[in-house]
């Protein structure tokens, strides 16, 4: 005799995947960051320059936690979860037509000219 999952048992199943997904995608994305800086950074400003990266990716979350908590305060849990995923999709969309060299960054074509 089978046993269907409870709806519960398959949503929790659904995030569990969504989480693992979203935790590769940030690892490959700072891999991709961390590869960009060593290869752009001039040799004499490298400290300089991870220095600020460090307190970037120390902080984010941190202040991520405080806007979701505030917004979640004065409106809903899924209001602030949607809108942080909305203003984080938007972010990057100004990010990539605000600096349009970071989208044809090909490491490859560095290698070639050095």
């Amino acid at each position: 005799m089978t046993t269907r999952p409870s709806h519960r048992s398959s949503r929790r199943r659904l995030a569990a995947a969504a989480i693992a997904l979203a935790g590769l995608a940030d690892q490959v994305s700072a891999i991709f960051r961390s590869t960009m800086l060593l290869a752009l950074t001039p040799d004499r400003l490298q400290g300089r320059v991870r220095g600020i990266e460090f307190m970037q990716v120390a902080s984010a979350p941190s202040l991520g936690n405080l806007e979701a908590g505030a917004v979640a305060s004065l409106t809903s849990i899924r209001f602030s979860v949607a809108s942080g995923g909305l203003l984080c999709v938007a972010g990057t969309l100004l990010s990539a037509a605000a600096v349009p060299a970071l989208l044809r960054y090909d490491a490859r074509s560095r290698a070639a000219s050095a």
